[in-house]
């Protein structure tokens, strides 16, 4: 088990220097809008994925005026303490070091710390485009499966390249080709780990749902992609060579499928309901802590970003009914009202503490 104990934070986003301890398995933090609640649960996601799941442009995530932030976390882990840094500045660009010893590549820390966050930002799953969706399964897959997670850097550096080619009007087939090839070896892969990831996801996804929901509705993720074999990838990069060229870009490939969601047969989009589609969304996330915990043989933290807002008594309590259920080892909870998280905890019967910012 993986334990955050201690935090800190230098010119990191609203806050200055600040220091936090975690001592019990559900930690509440209470304070007003803007205070910089959802700030220390990005500083956390940062320690675990050397990246801001607000703002994935680094400069922009240091406070006002100063020269660089500074991301300390200290992790128990089993039989041993673990220390996490992560450090941007403008002229040294991101440094990530686990017990002070500087990593060659961020992506060596992927899958050592892993945490699940549930935010009001998580509507993107739904109301933006397929780009968030994918980002959902690359997200999930690339924390227990190395290779995928190369696959999908290579597969990205070389649509990149070839993009540029039909940019520069050097789109000709021949040109294309090889760089096809590189996109369908990585991207053959992607495809198969997607697919054998949401056939069973989905079972897992619907069975948490109705725990939520207490059975009120039917969902379901669907995989959405043109490549139904591994023979027609050239057949549809060959149908669809004269709209690249115009486009000046690659408009077929595993960077255009989609993970749809249904309620009731229905596009989740267009006809849940708001608190229909956060309980989706918190079934989604949830799903994908158990999914993460099966592979990475850790559970991850679990970070609830103003939770409980629009959600009925009893949705809230089947919730915290799955909190206990479950066994999470560490949940972090903000929200602007102390009352009304003192009373939720305090039904959970687990040890809790509240700081206050």
């Amino acid at each position: 088990m993986n334990f955050l104990t201690h935090l800190s934070l230098l010119n990191f986003r609203s806050h200055q220097d600040i220091e936090l301890l975690f001592q019990q398995r559900i930690t509440g933090i209470i304070g007003k809008n803007g205070a910089g609640k959802t700030n220390i649960l990005d500083a956390i996601y940062h320690l675990c994925f050397c990246k801001s799941f607000l703002n994935t442009i680094d400069s922009q995530n240091i406070n006002h005026l100063e020269a660089f932030y500074l991301i300390k976390g200290t992790f128990n882990i089993p039989d041993d303490t673990a220390h996490v840094t992560c450090s941007f500045t403008k002229n040294k660009g991101k440094i990530v070091k686990y017990d002070n010893i500087e990593y060659d590549k961020l992506v060596e820390h992927i899958g050592k710390f892993s945490c699940v966050i549930i935010s009001p930002l998580d509507t993107n799953f739904i109301n933006e485009g397929s780009e968030e969706r994918r980002k959902f399964m690359d997200t999930t897959i690339s924390q227990y499966n190395k290779t995928y997670l190369q696959h999908l850097i290579h597969y990205n550096h070389t649509l990149k390249q070839r993009n540029a080619l039909l940019k520069q009007k050097l789109g000709t087939w021949g040109n294309l080709e090889p760089y096809n090839m590189q996109l369908k070896r990585y991207g053959t892969y992607i495809h198969q780990e997607r697919k054998i990831m949401i056939e069973k996801f989905n079972l897992l996804f619907q069975t948490i749902y109705n725990q939520i929901a207490t059975n009120a509705e039917t969902v379901e993720l669907t995989y959405k992609s043109p490549f139904v074999t591994e023979t027609n990838w050239e057949d549809l990069w060959k149908q669809n060579h004269q709209k690249d060229v115009i486009n000046q870009i690659t408009t077929i490939g595993i960077h255009k499928e989609d993970l749809v969601g249904y309620l009731q047969s229905f596009p989740v989009k267009k006809y849940a309901s708001q608190g229909q589609q956060k309980s989706f969304l918190i079934a989604l996330k949830l799903a994908q802590y158990q999914w993460l915990s099966q592979f990475l043989h850790q559970k991850p933290i679990l970070l609830l970003d103003d939770l409980f807002d629009k959600l009925d008594d009893t949705r809230t309590q089947n919730i915290m009914n799955l909190i206990n259920l479950y066994n999470y080892p560490q949940v972090i909870i903000t929200d602007t009202q102390k009352i009304r998280l003192e009373n939720i905890l305090q039904r959970t019967n687990i040890d809790y503490s509240i700081l206050d910012l």
